[in-house]
């Protein structure tokens, strides 16, 4: 969802933002981190979540009674939330928020691991006064056996654009205090992610990696962040899944560039290939084939020579 239309307007200075983003960019591991004009640590601490290895159901904490997941406060689809007990308007979002939150899903959505799901915009009921939805989150496919309902969600990411917006840190605190594992915040203004961890925004380097049992590969911090790194990360996600359709795209290349080798090899040793034969070439789509006549081609004293059973 789009930030919420009940945050203060007050400004910060160019240079404190310019140093923010210098020891960032200079921050060799995470580290403790708050967005422009916010506190960086919460009045209550966050409970901890279920362990990052942990892939067995599970129930929320037993020290409070919670409501089921998808019981509802608000009417779904009414851009509605409750967070902390305030009903507030989830307002449409300026492509500042809507065009790095189609980006993390695309990044994220490429690279769910087998048997977890992934939602845009889902409302979770996380507390008895909570009622919200994150941008994006992951969670296991399937009805958890201890609930009887959905998963809860493992891995929530929120999209801030707004400065001083302080319902993003409400909502890591009822998140995992739900059970929720990792709540990742993609601050856009300050070209920063961070993880909610022990009651405080800490940042991941620029150039780190997010690992988590819910994702297929190593993710790039920097996806999250750039349009430039988008696609990689959605091919390497693909590729970590063993998606059929990019496995055949990516033997169909292995193909092609054999019989690439194998006309150029043909045309150094200056042996021309008749039209059958180029059509066997083109027709052929075994690799190890392919393989045998570049390596015969090297050697042969005619092209004919090469496809000889």
């Amino acid at each position: 969802m789009c930030c919420t239309n009940d945050r203060s307007r007050s400004g910060t200075s160019t240079e404190r933002r310019r140093r923010t983003r210098s020891a960032l960019r200079l921050s060799a591991a995470p580290r403790s981190w708050h967005p422009r004009g916010m506190s960086s640590r919460s009045s209550r601490p966050a409970v901890s979540a279920p362990g990052a290895s942990s892939h067995a159901a599970s129930a929320p904490p037993r020290e409070r009674v919670w409501p089921r997941l998808d019981d509802r406060l608000v009417t779904p689809e009414s851009r509605e939330e409750v967070i902390n007990g305030r009903r507030v308007y989830a307002t449409p979002s300026n492509p500042e928020h809507g065009d790095p939150h189609l980006r993390i899903d695309v990044v994220i959505g490429t690279n769910i691991k087998p048997g977890y799901t992934g939602s845009t915009d889902m409302l979770t009921r996380n507390a008895v006064k909570h009622d919200f939805a994150s941008d994006t989150s992951v969670r296991r496919e399937g009805i958890n056996p201890i609930t009887k309902e959905r998963y809860l969600e493992e891995l929530a990411i929120e999209v801030v654009n707004t400065p001083h917006d302080k319902s993003i840190t409400d909502k890591a605190i009822a998140m995992t205090e739900r059970g929720v594992r990792r709540v990742l915040g993609v601050f856009v203004r300050d070209e920063a992610v961070c993880e909610w961890r022990d009651g405080a925004w800490v940042a991941f380097p620029r150039d780190g990696v997010i690992e988590d049992p819910a994702l297929a590969a190593p993710l790039k911090v920097r996806a999250l962040l750039d349009k430039a790194a988008m696609g990689e990360a959605a091919v390497q996600g693909l590729i970590a899944r063993k998606e059929p359709a990019m496995l055949r795209a990516l033997a169909e290349s292995e193909l092609r560039g054999q019989r690439v080798a194998l006309r150029r090899v043909a045309t150094v040793r200056g042996l021309a290939l008749t039209a059958e034969q180029e059509e066997r070439i083109d027709a052929c789509g075994d690799a190890a084939t392919l393989g045998q006549w570049i390596d015969r081609m090297v050697i042969a004293a005619s092209a004919e020579a090469v496809f000889e059973a």
